[in-house]
């Protein structure tokens, strides 16, 4: 069964009803009944520009398959959908929803799914800005629903730091962060962030991982047609799992120092989270005439921030190199189709 705009469907009648181009979700799940052997889905364009890649039924199937085992999943669990019917996350919700057997409820996309809901679900994905909402109005019959949950998955952009902390203090249901891209079909690691967390990202059943020369992850297993998928995902691999770095084109040279940019970004938030500032920001690049390439940090926020506060506080852990130069302030980021930051359309709006 199905629940849709407050009306359920059997999957009898899903197979054969007409649906609108914006029922995008609704027509996965009838090529699914009527065991379309290929599906076309986007790329987010978050780290290049986005495409369109063919996945196969199989490949589909053995994500969910990989994930109903780490999850301990069932037929009998339901499960809430609550992301574009565009992209794959929400569409691997409907798939895992159809392969194993859950009852699924889909609602518009929205910063805060849960607010106008009453019925609790076993099983959610959200993205960190959806969590962070929800955290955020810290409504209590909200946080009690979520706390009925069997498994909440987070995907899309790495959790920050105070999202983590919110989810240790708010949330008993067990919280992953999730470790992939469309090309593996969704997640192939999940880290575990309250109750007893995780340092690492775990794989998933089925998944083997390597690294290359440049220290950037290879993922092998059914999802990727047991074939090496080389991504340009710079990891550290440890017995208990693995640590995600950074990309590999994601590196900074000024003044002939070279600097990831994540690693600079889990400083700026370290800061930040010391100063009680919540704010969404990245770091970037932009041309400079001596040191080749200066580090800029661009904040969303319609409130004042000292700069002197932020750059007296990274001075304590930062070399001065490490320091951004320029601080760019902006109402509202651009975005891309899935909600990701827009880096490249938000910096251009400042040159």
């Amino acid at each position: 069964m199905l629940t849709y705009q407050n009306r359920t469907y059997s999957l009898e009648e899903l197979k054969s009803l007409t649906f609108s181009t914006e029922d995008s979700l609704l027509l996965f799940c009838k090529q699914w009944l009527n065991q379309t052997p290929f599906f076309e889905v986007n790329t987010s364009g978050s780290t290049g520009e986005p495409k369109t890649i063919t996945l196969s039924r199989q490949q589909i199937e053995n994500s969910v398959l990989q994930t109903q085992k780490a999850l301990e999943l069932t037929s009998t669990d339901t499960c809430l959908i609550n992301l574009s019917g565009n992209h794959i996350a929400a569409k691997m919700m409907m798939a895992r929803a159809l392969v194993i057997g859950m009852q699924a409820t889909i609602i518009s996309p929205s910063n805060n799914p849960l607010k106008s809901l009453t019925s609790s679900f076993d099983f959610h994905a959200f993205v960190p800005l959806q969590l962070n909402a929800i955290l955020t109005e810290n409504n209590t019959a909200e946080i009690a629903l979520l706390n009925k949950a069997k498994a909440i998955i987070i995907g899309g952009a790495p959790m920050s730091l105070n999202l983590i902390h919110k989810v240790k203090e708010r949330i008993t249901a067990p919280v992953y962060a999730t470790f992939g891209m469309t090309e593996t079909v969704s997640h192939i690691a999940l880290k575990k962030i309250n109750g007893i967390p995780n340092n690492y990202f775990k794989t998933v059943p089925g998944i083997e991982i390597d690294i290359d020369d440049n220290s950037c992850l290879k993922v092998k297993g059914a999802v990727t047609k047991n074939e090496w998928l080389q991504t340009n995902d710079i990891v550290k691999l440890y017995t208990e799992g693995f640590e995600w770095i950074g990309r590999k084109d994601n590196v900074i040279n000024t003044g002939g120092l070279k600097f990831q940019v994540e690693a600079l970004e889990k400083l700026i938030e370290k800061a930040f989270h010391d100063l009680s500032i919540e704010v969404r920001f990245f770091i970037s690049k932009l041309p400079h005439e001596s040191l080749g390439e200066k580090i800029v940090l661009v904040i969303e926020t319609d409130d004042i921030i000292d700069v002197r506060d932020v750059k007296l506080h990274l001075a304590k852990s930062c070399s001065k190199y490490q320091i951004p130069k320029t601080f760019y302030f902006l109402r509202k980021f651009k975005e891309t189709p899935t909600g990701k930051i827009d880096k490249s359309g938000t910096l251009f709006l400042f040159c």
